[in-house]
């Protein structure tokens, strides 16, 4: 898992509001490619799927989780906003094998500068 938080604490908060909120977020958040938000046309094109995508996250919702038989690599960076070093430390509740955290620096998109130590990492 990556900068995402465990399902039970994804279902119990509110991450956007609004379409409008999700795509607004998003962008503040650093997550579109400047190749992508720097161009009106590609950014037009994205936007609804954006929206679309990050909708299943509002609505997401089970009565149980059931623990899976693989580790789980819990990767994070210090500075996310979104899913911090405690909550990705929860994925350790969803695994019957062995469970690892991972900080990196960084925010939530923390990836895009690390790429090769998190390639090293899952591979």
């Amino acid at each position: 898992m990556s900068a995402y938080k465990p399902p039970e604490l994804l279902v119990k908060s509110t991450i956007f509001n609004s379409k409008d909120n999700i795509f607004e977020k998003i962008t503040c958040l650093g997550g579109l490619p400047q190749i992508v938000s720097n161009d009106p046309v590609r950014l037009k094109k994205v936007r609804n799927k954006i929206i679309r995508d990050l909708g299943v996250l509002i609505h997401y919702a089970r009565m149980s989780y059931p623990k899976v038989n693989c580790e789980i690599y819990a990767l994070s960076a210090k500075d996310d906003l979104l899913a911090s070093e405690n909550e990705m430390k929860l994925w350790c509740n969803y695994t019957n094998k062995g469970f690892r955290k991972i900080l990196f620096d960084g925010d939530h998109f923390y990836f895009r500068d690390k790429s090769k130590e998190v390639a090293k990492l899952i591979l």
